[in-house]
């Protein structure tokens, strides 16, 4: 057999055991359009890895987008993106120049809106057992917000509205923006989010604002992302998401701080709240100023009552003053006689105490001072030695002796 020859019975083998278009599940791995078709990649992965166990190629022709697309409820064409489940009805073709092709008849969308929902259902109660559903909204927002840390894309209108809206605003306000840029939608949002989060120095900034400028629920599917979910619940400055969506909510807007429709709302939320806190300011700046004066209109008043009172506190005063005085003066001679009188008496007791008890009074009751050779006088008779003279002195005269 030559080539053509075996690729031509493959062709009629592939003919004759698959005539009618089959359903088939894959996962999309490269899709590319071009002048309306789509030419695409599809694969298998085994579960519990990321290994491709089975690839094919398969093409959508624009004539067949055409024919579905109206009986479908969403745009078919946001099905058709990379790392999605698809569900295809498809012929199986064979040609010997171009070999196998899957020719794309029919997608139900339901398939892979179901997964996608499936999925997110597991994340969400994933989030929940681990207690991340509510760990960042229970951070409190400063009440002032200055410093901003923007994770978008440079190129994308959401971030330009936020700016513009942020930098412009009415009351002055200005704010230190730090773009952290990634891209938002497909495969490469989960890897850019995780690199440029873990980038943020959180004590510089104040809280964190995550950008976009909308999109359908396939292009903010990537926001279900456990990985981008836990960082956010997991960051120690508040969160602020604004993705652009008027109903849908991601997960990443359950796990925020604070989550908004749009990135013109997230930037009037935070003009707002420094509004807030200047009209609290302000607020309290005129409740010090009334208590202010109202405290100098009191003190007013008590100064006036004061020196009005003060002369005749004045003559009362001098007045119990000199009462006090005459008093006082006429206690002066009777106190000064009475203490004169209580000294004399105890100076008198004194000295006949003195007296009393002098030597000569005392040898006159009978009593005698016994002395040593030296003169001194002998209080302890144990002392004594033998053959020491002693003298001893009566109130008349005086007699020595001898220890014997």
């Amino acid at each position: 057999m030559t080539l053509f020859e075996l690729n031509e019975f493959i062709k009629r083998f592939v003919a004759l055991n698959v005539p009618d278009a089959i359903w088939i599940t894959a996962e999309i791995s490269q899709a590319n359009p071009s002048r309306g078709h789509y030419y695409i990649d599809l694969i298998q992965k085994s579960e519990g890895s990321n290994e491709v166990v089975a690839q094919s190629y398969a093409v959508l022709w624009a004539n067949t987008l055409g024919k579905i697309a109206p009986t479908k409820t969403s745009n078919i064409t946001q099905i058709l993106k990379q790392g999605l489940k698809v569900k295809l009805r498809v012929r199986v073709t064979f040609h010997e120049k171009y070999g196998l092709k899957l020719v794309i008849e029919d997608i139900d969308e339901n398939y892979t809106y179901g997964n996608l929902a499936l999925e997110r259902a597991k994340i969400i109660k994933r989030l929940q057992a681990e207690k991340l559903l509510e760990k960042n909204r229970l951070l409190s927002l400063p009440n002032m917000i200055k410093r901003i840390a923007v994770l978008s894309s440079a190129t994308a209108a959401g971030f330009k509205d936020f700016t513009t809206h942020l930098n412009s605003n009415e009351y002055g306000y200005t704010f230190g923006l730090e773009l952290f840029p990634m891209a938002m939608q497909g495969q490469n949002t989960e890897r850019d989010f995780l690199q440029q989060i873990n980038k943020i120095d959180w004590k510089a900034f104040d809280l964190i604002a995550v950008i976009r400028g909308g999109g359908s629920k396939i292009d903010l599917a990537a926001f279900d992302s456990y990985e981008i979910c836990k960082a956010i619940a997991n960051c120690p400055t508040p969160v602020l998401v604004g993705i652009g969506h008027e109903i849908d909510e991601t997960i990443a807007d359950m796990v925020s701080n604070t989550s908004l429709k749009t990135p013109t709302a997230v930037a009037n939320f935070i003009i707002d709240r420094n509004l807030e806190l200047e009209s609290h300011l302000v607020q309290m700046n005129d409740q010090i100023g009334k208590l202010a004066n109202q405290l100098i209109q009191r003190q007013k008043l008590f100064l006036q009552s004061t020196k009005s009172e003060i002369p005749l506190l004045a003559k009362q005063t001098i007045s119990h003053a000199s009462h006090r005085l005459a008093e006082v003066k006429s206690q002066v001679a009777y106190l000064a006689s009475n203490k004169y009188k209580m000294a004399k008496l105890q100076l008198d007791h004194w000295q006949q105490t003195i007296h009393f008890l002098s030597i000569e009074n005392t040898l006159g009751r009978g009593f005698t001072l016994t002395r040593d050779a030296k003169g001194r006088a002998i209080i302890d008779g144990d002392k004594l030695k033998k053959g020491e003279i002693i003298t001893t002195q009566f109130h008349k005269g005086e007699q020595k002796s001898t220890i014997n």
